[in-house]
């Protein structure tokens, strides 16, 4: 029955019985899921595909193969399946299986088939490059399959993820040394620590559960990135970035099937499973981090889960996981959780039935179809087991093994070709096996034998070398079921035999003849089918020496033999000799009549008497001095470029030393005639100042010999001395040394020493800076050399480009000038020397002259009252203002102040100005006197004077000591009356005088005179000050 038929039966629209199936079981509990499910089953008459009877004769051979290396072409529940840990469904519907131990990754097509697509069974690595089929994985822990169907493996010990394309492997991530590095750079320079999940998102994005780094990595066009986890083993960061979550020990990712870049982690050992949204966010779907199970029916995140690994997700976004440690496969939906498959049993039970009732055993991983049939591994059930879309559960891959018969392959593992045996034994109770049992060799028949006690026993002399996969079949009999024997691997090695070889001698550059030998020891069956070929790698352009003969074998059973050689009947190094050939040397001149240092090429040419070139090096000698030794060029040719023959004849010869090849030989002498050379020497020119020493002539002498350099030198001279006057001198040259006589030698040129003026330096002074107008100073300019000797001639100073005068130099180089008609102002005063016959002209530096108006002015402040009224033993303060007529003081400022009043006294701030200084605002303070100054110099009629004099009487009994005894007489209130009335009469008296100023005094004015001096010149400010 196909599957629309189960879903029809059953009563539900075609492609929604999962749908109705989580509903039910998240709704109603599983008990009351399993029981509506049963009554559809029942009514729809169910069958499973791939469960189906088997025979007793492919029972047999299941149990035989079980935990066994499989073959592919079968029927996938008629395999072992060891440890299925990964699924993938490609877009038609075949799924794919990693089998870690088997280190396979295998695919069960539509019509249930199975075959390998990738791997050996050889655990290890290997094969990138290659065809996938002869790759080698280890422990294969993942897979993944995109929407072109690539195959992206994660190979787990391998510490790499791998991707087929097109039947071809490589490897796409992962260095193959377990680490953590590389986030950022190319995947195939990162380093991975056990990945057991991968994932591909619709854009072909990978993602990796990268478990031992606690991280999910994710690869983009080939970079690799860390886009969860910190690499801290623990649980953390549910609401924040995922980059900052810990994990523990990842086993499970899953790209969201809806949402771009939205995935889900298996996080297995902190008991959840967690998403990362599209924006990196990391929450918890599902588990409490509590293992246990518990939850169904209601919200994942309250759920119990125990070590869930892999995750799957459906077309419409809902969540598959392998709740491995409880036995169950859970699907999440819009936040509930159910169990769709597993009662929880560690065991096996349950095909054919609902998936819910079925007894699993640590479940790995899910894959979903396109169709929205789900697959799960069984791991430890070594199945894959699959759910129809009417919830029914059966078996797709896998089988189990029975003890009850065997037959099983013993003896030999490894022997030589020609020889070895093997028993097979037979086991089924107590019954005794007739009959012939087959030997297998894959599956052709490598032999066959009869039981005999329930053994039988096969040569393996047919056996070609290598590695061969055994089995034994027996067909049974009327009491035996037919049976495989397990896989027995056994290695035939090669036979050994003998190859003799004829020894050969020859000179070199002759062919090498044609190699023959013998060889003992094939078999007879084999005579005419195994060949000895000898050879060499002689050649005849080989160097002299002993060249090895080697034996390899032809024919087609060649390759169970190997062959050990030993030449002229003895064993030892015997083979091919090439010995050396006679050589003749030719020697030629590029130049018979050198000049001396001219470097002629001498050319020894060197052949064979045979054929060949021969190699090595030539000497060249000059009688039995040699000249130098040259390496032979590829045809056999040597040059000596020669440039030390001495003056005269000298004879010319080359002997080539041979080589490995070619005997040494000896040329005819060549002549050469050496006459002197003729060289140039070109003198550096010097040019000095008048006074200074002549320096060492120095120059160049081209042409000299190498040898002799240290042998010639030029000698430059002239004529001039450091007394010379100035103008141009000749230079000449010699040569001296031990080698001279081996040139001659010109000037190049006309070079010469040349005298030229020297230069001079003048420095102008003044004895005063700053002057008065019409004030003299002295200026004093002095001329220096700036070589040697003393300048003469004369002086001019000007002011700007006015001439001030024209000195001569004194016998120092000093003159003076003295002058008291600069303007006022500042003046730029600069000193020209003009030079004489050995030195040259010069100017100073300007210097300023700075000349001043002593005039000033002296006024009161802008705003400042110039007259002002105090009472007596107050102070008044005036502002003035005190500006030189230019920029600054020519002389200090002092001040002097007349017409103050009597008894007071004044204050100026500054007291004085300092030379140099400008415009000053100045203030006089003046401090009038007390009452009695004040009085004395304005006095009033002497009839207003008595109320003062009556007030002094009438206190003065009050000091004496006759009124103090008469106070204690008294009382306090008494004697305060007395001082009363005395007070009233005195304050009668003086309040009965007339108006006027303080104690009825008349006010007086003053005119206060301040003079500034500044040298000759003075200047006055008045104020005017009134007392009260």
């Amino acid at each position: 029955m196909n599957k629309r038929r189960l879903e029809v039966a059953a009563g539900l629209p075609e492609g929604k019985m999962l749908d109705r199936a989580f509903e039910m079981g998240s709704r109603v509990g599983p008990k009351t899921f399993a029981l509506f499910t049963r009554m559809a089953l029942v009514a729809a008459s169910l069958t499973v595909p791939f469960a189906r009877p088997l025979s007793a004769q492919t029972s047999a051979q299941l149990r035989a193969l079980s935990n066994q290396q499989v073959a592919s072409g079968v029927e996938a529940t008629t395999v072992p399946v060891s440890v299925p840990a990964g699924l993938a469904y490609d877009a038609v519907g075949n799924l794919y299986i990693a089998a870690m131990n088997d280190q396979v990754i295998r695919k069960v097509d539509l019509n249930g088939i199975i075959t390998t697509v990738v791997g050996t069974g050889e655990q290890g690595f290997g094969g990138d490059g290659g065809a996938a089929l002869s790759a080698q994985l280890d422990s294969p822990a993942g897979i993944a399959i995109d929407g072109s169907g690539n195959l992206y493996i994660a190979d787990s010990h391998n510490h790499r993820i791998r991707e087929v394309v097109n039947g071809v492997i490589s490897t796409i991530a992962g260095t193959g040394t377990a680490g953590f590095s590389g986030d950022g750079a190319a995947a195939t320079s990162a380093q991975l620590n056990l990945p057991t999940a991968v994932s591909v998102d619709a854009s072909g994005n990978l993602y990796i559960a990268d478990t031992n780094n606690q991280r999910i990595r994710k690869v983009v066009a080939g970079t690799i990135t860390t886009v969860a986890g910190t690499g801290e083993q623990i649980y953390s960061g549910d609401g924040g970035p995922a980059l900052l979550a810990g994990l523990d020990s990842p086993n499970g990712v899953a790209a969201d099937t809806l949402v771009a870049g939205k995935f889900y982690i298996g996080d297995t050992h902190n008991q959840r499973v967690r998403q990362v949204d599209a924006s990196g966010i990391i929450s918890t779907l599902a588990g409490t981090g509590t293992k246990a199970f518990s939850g169904d029916g209601s919200s994942g995140v309250g759920a119990g889960l125990a070590r869930p690994r892999g995750l799957a997700v459906d077309t419409s976004g809902r969540i598959l996981i392998a709740d491995s440690d409880n036995n169950r496969v859970r699907l999440l939906a819009n936040g509930t959780i159910a169990t769709i498959a597993g009662d929880g049993e560690q065991t096996f039970a349950g095909d054919t039935g609902l998936a819910i009732d079925a007894a699993l055993d640590t479940p790995r991983t899910t894959a979903v179809s396109n169709s929205g049939l789900i697959a799960l591994t069984d791991t430890n059930n070594q199945r894959v087991r699959g759910i129809t879309l009417s919830g029914a559960i059966a078996t797709l891959a896998g089988i189990a093994p029975s003890s009850t018969e065997s037959l099983v392959l013993s003896g030999v593992t490894s022997t030589v070709y020609g020889s070895g045996s093997l028993t097979a034994t037979f086991n089924y109770g107590s019954a005794t096996a007739t009959g012939t049992v087959t030997l297998l060799d894959g599956t052709t028949a490598a032999g066959t034998a009869t039981f005999s006690s329930n053994t039988a026993t096969f040569s393996l002399a047919t056996l070609t070398a290598g590695q061969h996969t055994l089995t034994a079949s027996y067909a049974g009999d009327t009491n035996n079921p037919a049976i495989v024997s397990g896989v027995y691997l056994v290695t035939v090695t090669p036979l050994a035999i003998v190859a003799t070889a004829n020894p050969v001698s020859i000179l070199y550059g002759q062919p090498i003849p044609t190699l023959t030998g013998t060889l003992t020891g094939v078999l007879p069956a084999d005579t005419a089918n195994v060949t000895a070929v000898f050879a060499t790698t002689a050649t005849q352009g080989s160097q002299t020496g002993l060249y090895p003969i080697t034996v390899s074998l032809t024919g087609s059973a060649a390759p169970n033999y190997s062959v050990s050689l030993v030449t002229g009947g003895q064993s030892g190094p015997d083979g091919v000799t090439i010995a050396p050939a006679s050589s003749r040397t030719v020697l030629t001149t590029s130049n018979a009549s050198p000049a001396y240092s001219v470097s002629t090429t001498l050319t020894a040419t060197v052949t064979a008497s045979t054929s060949g070139t021969a190699t090595g090096t030539v000497q060249f000698l000059n009688g039995a001095t040699v000249l130098g030794t040259s390496a032979l060029n590829a045809g056999g040719v040597a040059t000596l470029p020669v440039s030390t023959l001495p003056l005269g004849v000298n004879s010319v010869t080359a002997v080539y030393s041979g080589d490995t090849n070619l005997t040494t030989s000896t040329s005819a002498s060549v002549t050469e005639t050496v006459t002197p050379f003729a060289l140039v020497a070109t003198a550096n020119p010097v040019s000095v100042l008048y006074g200074q020493p002549i320096p060492a002539l120095t120059g160049t002498l081209t042409g000299v010999a190498q040898a002799d350099a240290a042998n010639v030198t030029a000698v430059f001279a002239t004529t001039a001395t450091q007394g010379a006057r100035s103008g141009v001198y000749p230079i000449t040259v010699t040569l001296t040394g031990s080698a001279a006589a081996n040139y001659t030698v010109s000037l190049s040129g006309t070079p010469a020493v040349t005298i030229a003026a020297a230069g001079s330096r003048t420095v102008l002074a003044s004895s005063n800076a700053s002057i008065v107008f019409s004030t003299p100073i002295t200026l004093t300019a002095t001329v220096t050399s700036l070589t040697s000797g003393t300048p003469t001639g004369t002086v001019q100073f000007l002011n700007g480009t006015t001439v001030l005068g024209t000195v001569a130099v004194n016998a120092g180089g000093v003159a003076t000038l003295v002058v008291s008609t600069l303007p006022i102002g500042v003046n730029a005063l600069t000193a020209v020397y003009a030079g004489d016959t050995n030195f040259a002209t010069s100017a100073s530096t300007a210097i300023a002259e700075t000349v001043g108006s002593s005039d000033f002015s002296f006024n009161l402040a802008t705003g400042g009252n110039g007259t002002q009224t105090v009472t007596p033993g107050l102070s008044a303060t005036f502002p003035f203002t005190v500006a030189p007529t230019l920029a600054t003081f020519p002389q200090a400022v002092t001040f002097t102040v007349s017409g103050l009043p009597p008894g007071a006294t004044y204050t100026l701030s500054p007291a004085s100005i300092a030379a140099g200084a400008g415009s000053t605002a100045m203030t006089l303070t003046v401090q009038t006197s007390n009452l009695a100054g004040k009085l004395a110099p304005a006095p009033m009629p002497r009839r207003h004077g008595w109320p003062a004099v009556a007030l002094g009487l009438l206190l003065l009994p009050f000091g004496t000591r006759r009124f103090r005894r008469l106070s204690r007489r008294f009382s306090r209130r008494g004697l305060m009356l007395v001082w009363m009335v005395f007070g009233l009469a005195a304050a009668g008296a003086l309040s009965g005088c007339g108006a006027g100023g303080f104690f009825n005094q008349q006010q007086q004015s003053y005119n206060i005179v301040v003079t500034a001096t500044s040298g000759s010149i003075s200047h006055t400010a008045s104020v005017t000050l009134t007392v009260q």
